[in-house]
């Protein structure tokens, strides 16, 4: 049978391509914004904590879901020349259905203890759209592994649009926990229109580079170490909640709000640009090092001037438009905790490009276990909050650039690397 993606394709992105995934990605940022900032207008401080968590556990489900794209764009790109495995449809759709059942058959037990007084409708909201997201995650592979960057760029703005129409809907007619819920995860069906054209068709058919059996293991450790990434990332006030008194708890909306505002104009980007970071990292054999080491400078040189930006505007802007108080250090701290964070990510899609998978989840969860072990230290829940957030993925990433140069050294002794599967005989 013929591999099912365009065989003249090319590997490298294209100006216009970056432009285009990066124009969806900025869309996105804005999206989450606006929705908010609506939410902090509408919503009391207890519900809005209520959404936030909500959020919070919606992005965590799909954040491991992630996982499930870069390594979908990962088998897509190796698969080019001889397809072995199921199309990434077939895939997606097994995946949320399970996720999404589990989940469901589970909600009388985690609602109540994630989402306080939000009614179940909200929970069965976060089951559905879990569903949507998992096709959303295998076109997103689709089209990344056969380099479709326009497509993926379409992809990135159907949803942020659709989601900014949802949720002003649900602003105009009537503010709830729920509504909002329904909002977002009806965004996570987007992908529904795109698999009306035929570059949407074509990326859901793209089959990827390993039957079933192969194919498994490499997708639960890459959504094992996606869900690590998560809990620092969307699902980090999850962890605070675990590990903070119910009644602090319930007045953090601003702390979890400046979190959300400081990350996304960082990793809101760069997980859309971590497939276009694999899928030439895959066909970059060489000098893969001295890629990482700049991008890396990048990331932290960005970093740094978001830091003292967020130092000198950002409680203004927190107080003028999201009517929250938050300290200038603090923000700062955040923003350079975020920057952190995108590095560990960054390693990450190169450990994982170089089939290095045990490296890559554990250090995602060697990450995770740190950020852990200093939200239980005795500080305050600020102090907490910034040292978990700053400390966890520079450890990880420790770990992550130590296996990396272990497997670097291995090259140089003479011990060679594993053949490509598609290798002549």
């Amino acid at each position: 049978m013929e591999p099912q993606q365009p065989a003249a394709r090319p590997d490298k992105p294209t100006g216009r391509g970056v432009t285009g995934v990066g124009l969806g990605s900025l869309i996105s940022a804005i999206a989450v914004y606006v929705v908010l900032l609506i939410a902090s207008r509408t919503l009391p401080t207890a519900a809005n904590t209520e959404l936030l968590t909500w959020l919070a556990a919606f992005q965590l489900a799909t954040g491991l879901l992630t996982g499930l794209s870069t390594e979908l764009t990962r088998s897509v790109a190796s698969a080019s020349r001889s397809p072995e495995g199921p199309s990434v449809l077939k895939v997606g759709a097994t995946v949320g259905l399970a996720a999404g059942g589990v989940l469901a058959l589970t909600a009388l037990w985690w609602a109540p203890l994630l989402l306080g007084s939000a009614d179940l409708l909200a929970a069965g909201f976060l089951c559905l759209g879990i569903v949507g997201f998992a096709c959303h995650s295998a076109m997103s592979g689709g089209f990344s592994g056969t380099s479709d960057w326009p497509g993926l760029a379409r992809l990135l703005l159907l949803e942020a649009i659709l989601k900014l129409c949802l949720v002003g809907v649900v602003a105009l007619v009537g503010a709830t926990v729920a509504g909002f819920a329904g909002a977002i995860a009806g965004a996570a069906f987007a992908w529904t229109i795109l698999a009306l054209t035929a570059p949407g068709r074509r990326a859901l058919a793209a089959r990827t580079d390993r039957r079933p059996r192969e194919l498994a293991p490499r997708l639960f450790s890459a959504v094992g170490a996606q869900g690590a990434s998560a809990l620092l990332t969307v699902g980090f006030p999850l962890l605070l909640a675990a590990t903070t008194p119910r009644p602090e708890y319930a007045e953090s909306a601003p702390l979890l709000l400046a979190i959300s505002l400081t990350r996304a104009p960082l990793l809101i980007p760069l997980g859309a640009f971590q497939s276009m970071a694999i899928t030439q990292f895959v066909h970059t054999t060489r000098h893969r090092g001295v890629l990482l080491l700049q991008l890396a400078m990048l990331l932290l040189g960005v970093g740094a001037l978001g830091a003292l930006a967020a130092w000198l505007i950002g409680p203004w802007l927190m107080k003028v438009l999201f009517t929250y108080e938050i300290g200038g250090m603090l923000l700062a701290g955040l923003t350079l905790a975020a920057a952190a964070l995108a590095l560990l990510t960054l390693i990450g899609a190169l450990c994982q490009a170089s089939d290095r998978h045990a490296w890559f989840l554990g250090g995602w969860i060697v990450a995770v276990v740190t950020s852990l072990a200093c939200l239980l230290t005795p500080f305050g829940m600020e102090t907490r909050t910034l040292l978990a957030l700053l400390t966890g993925p520079l450890v990880g990433a420790a770990l992550m650039s130590g296996g990396l140069l272990l497997a670097s050294g291995h090259r140089r002794d003479g011990v060679p690397p594993a053949p490509p599967r598609n290798a002549a005989a």
